[in-house]
C-alpha cells in the first residue's frame, strides 16, 4: 500500500512516477540495462523526515520492463530527498522534476543517511519498514554518513567511520542470503567477516523481505 507523502513532496507528486521512469535507467545500480522501461509505480513510501523545506522518504517502486519482447516487473527501493534549496553537491543526483522542490537520490545526502542510522539505533518501525537490530548488539545514534565510491547492484554507505550500511537497490521477495550468512557466521564465532548489527525489513508480495 502506498503511504502518505511528506508535505514538501506533494507539489511534485504528480510528476514523481514519470520522473523515476526517466531517471532509473541512468543509475549504475539499475539491474535492467538495455531494457525498455514501460512505467514505474510507487507501491510503498515511508516518511523519514518531514519539515517545511526538507523531507526524506523511502520508496518501493515496481518497474515495468520489456526485455526481449517479454514483460518483466522488478522492485527497487529508492531513498529520496526533497529540498527547496538543494546544495550544489546534490545537484548531480537530481530527478527530472519541474517546480520549486528539488528531488534527489537520498543516499547522496549525509543528513538522510544519518536518519537511517538513527532509525536502526532505535530499532523501531517507520511506516512499513522495520529496523531490526541483532539481539545483544546495538547501533549508536547520531552517526553521519557518506557513500562509498563504487556502486554496482547496491549502494554502500559508511556510518560514522564505524559501520557499513549496504542498501540493496533491487529487492526480490525473501530474506537476503547476506543477512542470513553474516548472522550465521557471527553466531559461529567467525572472525573473518564483520558481525551483523541489524537490517531493514518490509514486505514484498506478502513475504518478509530484506
Amino acid at each position: 500500500m502506498v503511504g502518505s507523502s511528506s508535505s514538501v513532496a506533494r507539489t511534485v507528486e504528480p510528476q514523481l512516477e514519470d520522473a523515476l521512469a526517466a531517471w532509473l535507467p541512468g543509475q549504475r545500480w539499475f539491474g535492467a540495462k538495455g531494457s525498455t522501461v514501460s512505467s514505474v509505480r510507487i507501491v510503498a513510501r515511508d516518511v523519514l523526515r518531514d519539515e517545511p523545506h526538507f523531507a526524506a522518504e523511502h520508496l518501493l517502486v515496481e518497474v515495468q520492463l520489456t526485455q526481449d519482447g517479454a514483460a518483466v516487473v522488478q522492485t527497487y527501493q529508492v531513498p529520496l530527498g526533497f529540498r527547496t534549496e538543494p546544495t550544489d553537491d546534490l545537484r548531480p543526483w537530481l530527478l527530472p522534476v519541474a517546480g520549486e522542490v528539488a528531488v534527489y537520490d537520498g543516499l547522496r545526502d549525509p543528513e538522510i543517511i544519518g536518519l537511517y542510522g538513527d532509525a536502526l539505533a532505535a530499532g523501531k518501525a517507520t511506516g512499513s519498514i522495520e529496523f531490526k537490530v541483532v539481539d545483544g548488539s546495538s547501533v549508536p545514534s547520531g552517526l553521519r554518513g557518506r557513500v562509498l565510491g563504487a556502486e554496482q547492484s547496491n549502494t554502500s554507505v559508511i556510518l560514522g567511520d564505524l559501520l557499513l550500511l549496504k542498501l540493496f537497490r533491487q529487492v526480490p521477495p525473501g530474506i537476503s542470503p547476506d543477512v542470513e550468512l553474516h548472522r550465521a557466521l557471527a553466531q559461529a564465532g567467525s572472525v573473518n567477516v564483520a558481525p551483523l548489527r541489524g537490517w531493514l525489513e518490509t514486505e514484498v508480495g506478502g513475504e518478509p523481505t530484506t
